[in-house]
């Protein structure tokens, strides 16, 4: 079976929108995530103006991810009509055509890039970089290499290193570097657990996939690996104080902890641990946005 095969299914039964299917064409919580990910990045510098640059921040990357998740579902619909993680997909499914899910992508990102562009040059071009990155780059080379995952790590950073340049910080600052690497490196386990989840897809040969390349117990020894590394990232945080406050340098450990267990342990099934792994980065975006607004002021 190949990708051409899949434009067959691809027959969508509605040319009007149907706002049901906005949320997943947008992939709501990753785009959610992607903006406050942001967020976080810009309460982080030190130098962070304040006033509404915050809020307009957090609208134009949520929009920003948004786009690109919908431009990405119409650039891989007929793979993701012969796979079962992605066959439900509004577009796949039948529930919207890609012109229309291409209108949409195109009001997300113009809308997007308006927003960006008012914060100044430097947060336009982060913008810009991000969804030719995340679109041509990436979404490229998943094509062609069980390697693009790397590439399509860095996607993960580009938002709390937008927000931290927004705020007037340099790139090259160990504090966004740090925080930023902790998002790179969860991009890997998280994505991996999501796909086996769905065995099928990952030995199928749809698209190149480390499943094809590894069994179970290998690619059990390179995760734990992958997450040891994710916890001596987040121990960075709280080492260096980037983390400000006592109790959120508190509850990293704590997180720190749980990545180090999870490691060691067997007993989390795939669908566990990629949920588990949602919730740590949820806690880490929340620590930062916590410790900005609540614990410095303890």
């Amino acid at each position: 079976m190949t990708v051409s095969a899949g434009e067959a299914a691809v027959s969508p039964s509605r040319e009007r929108f149907d706002p049901t299917t906005l949320p997943a064409l947008i992939r709501l919580p990753m785009s959610a995530m992607m903006a406050l990910s942001a967020l976080a990045g810009y309460l982080l510098s030190p130098t962070a103006p304040g006033g509404s640059e915050p809020l307009q921040l957090t609208v134009g990357i949520f929009l920003l991810a948004a786009g690109c998740s919908a431009l990405n579902q119409v650039q891989e619909r007929a793979a993701d009509a012969l796979m079962e993680r992605t066959r439900h997909r509004p577009i796949p499914a039948g529930k919207l055509a890609p012109k229309a899910a291409l209108c949409i992508s195109a009001a997300l990102l113009a809308a997007a890039l308006l927003f960006l562009a008012a914060m100044g040059m430097g947060s336009l071009c982060w913008g810009i970089f991000a969804l030719l990155w995340y679109n041509g780059v990436y979404t490229l080379l998943k094509r062609y290499t069980l390697f693009a995952l790397l590439a399509g790590s860095l996607c993960g950073a580009i938002p709390p290193l937008t927000g931290w340049g927004a705020a007037g910080g340099a790139p090259t600052d160990f504090r966004i570097v740090g925080f930023a690497a902790v998002f790179l490196l969860w991009q890997i386990p998280h994505y991996w657990m999501l796909c086996a989840r769905y065995p099928g897809d990952c030995t199928d040969g749809i698209l190149p996939s480390i499943f094809q390349r590894l069994d179970g117990q290998q690619l059990r020894r390179v995760n734990a690996a992958w997450l040891l590394c994710l916890a001596a990232a987040t121990l960075h945080l709280a080492a260096f104080d980037i983390l400000q406050a006592q109790a959120s340098q508190i509850l990293c450990l704590i997180l720190a902890g749980w990545l180090v267990a999870a490691a060691a342990s067997s007993r989390y099934s795939a669908a566990r641990l990629n949920r588990h792994l949602s919730l740590y980065m949820s806690a880490i975006i929340g620590l930062f946005i916590s410790d900005f607004y609540l614990f410095s002021n303890f």
